[in-house]
């Protein structure tokens, strides 16, 4: 668990699709998952958005899909709680349900939506 500096404040990670058939679709949903992340703050938690690592993978090609999937695995402990809001939606993506997975096997605390997530602001 993080040591959060406001009482009550969570260290959020922020789930979703990330893998798309083009480039401009990939970046539309890190976009979406900015947008989850900003609403995540508003409320007073720290958001981290492993979707920003598409970044990272312009640069580093010999980090293959499922490198990823097994780093975002290794990550998951150090946070408080997870937003899984596109889970229904994205059924298909074999990161989002690994990282359902876990944290169901983990007991990590898990939001479905923005709305669940408590304001401490």
């Amino acid at each position: 668990m993080n040591s959060s500096a406001k009482q009550g404040s969570e260290l959020i990670y922020i789930s979703g699709a990330l893998t798309a058939k083009t480039s401009g679709e990939t970046k539309r949903l890190a976009k979406e998952a900015m947008e989850r992340g900003r609403q995540v703050k508003e409320k007073g938690h720290m958001p981290f958005i492993p979707h920003c690592s598409i970044f990272y993978c312009e640069q580093m090609p010999w980090m293959q899909y499922y490198d990823w999937v097994k780093l975002d695995l290794l990550l998951l402990p150090a946070f408080d709680a997870i937003l899984l809001e596109d889970t229904k939606m994205n059924k298909k993506s074999v990161g989002t349900m690994a990282e359902l997975g876990w944290t169901t096997s983990h007991n990590i605390k898990r939001y479905l939506t923005i709305e669940e997530i408590p304001s401490v602001n």
